[in-house]
């Protein structure tokens, strides 16, 4: 799987995407999230703008999956 930009607890792994990852970088970040869930863990991916200028919605998520738990191994 390879790194990733952040873990919380167990199993979520935050993904901070930069321009880097449109075309091809898409496809192999999608693979990745397979390979993740596959493995366990689960993927919130936001991208730069969505940082930048919606951080209300990303705080949101991240804070959702703490709620139910996804950050906790079974």
């Amino acid at each position: 799987m390879g790194r990733v930009d952040f873990v919380i607890g167990d199993c979520l792994i935050l993904e901070a995407d930069g321009g880097t990852h449109d075309g091809d970088g898409r496809h192999r970040d999608r693979v990745r999230d397979a390979t993740a869930m596959a493995l366990g863990f689960v993927t919130l991916r936001f991208d730069t703008a969505q940082i930048l200028h919606d951080w209300p919605l990303v705080e949101a998520a991240v804070l959702a999956a703490l709620d139910r738990g996804l950050h906790l191994s079974v």
